[in-house]
């Protein structure tokens, strides 16, 4: 069988509630060179019948028992065919022209790693906001920016990956994160490769956090400050390069740590990755205002956040 351009990796483990519309995101893009690799991590819903109703489009592999989500990723990427990959979980939904617009885009320029879309964050009760409303894109060498926002502006129904790049990658997703194995990719490649983006809203992310089916999670940052230290050992040279920017993203760490033992009622571990910072009022003013204030003042406030710390 000859490779297809694009192999759309969709993990699923009791996906039923959400995978008819995703799944009919895929079918409805007006680029139609694709594949499906659905990679079922076990699931004991209807989510098999749902994906093997689609067709001969639609790759159906099961695990013979749930894995971490780094597992699954990996095997599923490892028998797509296609020159590029592209990420959809099966509560997001992608809009018709997705495929279109990043395969021009990375068909344009091969030295691209990866690319990315604006998204809109969704619920059950409607839109909430697109992300590059909150965040400015970057483009071209965008390692220090993706390293200070902490992934801020881009998640992974809105990347397409050449399937070449991730060959460097073993494994592509480490399986020792729980919370950070898409971020140590991209970080990766960021730092090797040129990224580009679409400036359109092609992909829809569903935001279980506002819907209260999600808490904050210590997991978050302890595998961010992992991922740091591997970064520092493979590529020493951002300890000094990248310096302000990895400052700032300890900083943003100690207060994911703080909000998460807040919310599990223990103030005095909240307190304590709260106290490095309580000795500069300015900078835990605006550490305050960066993490409590509406998304649309977001970019004011991080900029705001590099003078104070510069100085």
């Amino acid at each position: 069988m000859s490779n297809v351009k694009v192999s759309v990796i969709m993990n699923c483990y009791n996906g039923e509630k959400f995978l008819r519309p995703a799944m009919e995101s895929v079918f409805a893009q007006t680029y139609q060179d694709w594949e499906i690799i659905f990679w079922d991590n076990a699931s004991t819903d209807k989510s098999a019948e749902i994906a093997k109703s689609y067709g001969e489009k639609v790759k159906y592999f099961c695990s013979e028992k749930t894995t971490k989500l780094a597992a699954a990723r990996n095997k599923a990427f490892a028998v797509a065919s296609g020159e590029y990959l592209a990420i959809l979980d099966v509560d997001d939904l992608w809009l018709p022209k997705k495929l279109e617009k990043q395969v021009a885009l990375m068909d344009g320029d091969s030295s691209l790693g990866f690319t990315y879309n604006d998204t809109m964050y969704f619920n059950d009760h409607g839109d909430i906001f697109n992300v590059f409303s909150s965040y400015s894109p970057k483009r071209g060498h965008i390692f220090g920016s993706l390293l200070e926002t902490v992934q801020g502006y881009m998640s992974s129904e809105a990347i397409m990956f050449r399937s070449s790049v991730l060959t460097e990658f073993s494994p592509i997703f480490h399986e020792k994160f729980h919370a950070a194995t898409d971020y140590d990719l991209l970080l990766r490649i960021a730092y090797k490769y040129k990224v580009d983006y679409v400036p359109e809203v092609l992909s829809k992310w569903r935001d279980h956090i506002s819907s209260g089916t999600s808490v904050a999670r210590v997991e978050v940052p302890t595998d961010n400050l992992i991922l740091l230290e591997d970064l520092k050992k493979d590529f020493p040279e951002i300890k000094t390069k990248y310096a302000g920017e990895i400052k700032i993203f300890i900083m943003k760490q100690h207060y994911l740590f703080a909000h998460a033992f807040w919310k599990a009622g223990d103030r005095a571990k909240a307190l304590q990755h709260l106290k490095p910072y309580l000795a500069d009022s300015k900078c835990l003013i605006t550490f305050i205002l960066i993490n409590f204030l509406p998304y649309n003042l977001f970019e004011k406030c991080r900029n705001r956040m590099r003078a104070v710390l510069a100085g």
